[in-house]
């Protein structure tokens, strides 16, 4: 949910750059604070990582080899 608030926040951060450069200097102080999202994702990938057996048995499942 956080990094489609991000996502959103980035979109309307470079709209409004484009169409009004005076809002877009406004909102660019908190492209660091919304984009803590994506550093907690980083951070939790790197510390949980992926769950290899549960990976392999969802892909064979699916049919993926």
């Amino acid at each position: 949910m956080l990094l489609a608030i991000s996502g959103l926040y980035y979109q309307i951060n470079n709209f409004a750059g484009f169409l009004y450069p005076a809002i877009g200097a406004r909102l660019d102080p908190y492209v660091f604070v919304i984009g803590m999202a994506e550093l907690l994702l980083a951070t939790w990938l790197v510390v949980m990582g992926v769950n290899e057996q549960r990976w392999k048995e969802q892909a064979s499942t699916a049919g993926v080899s």
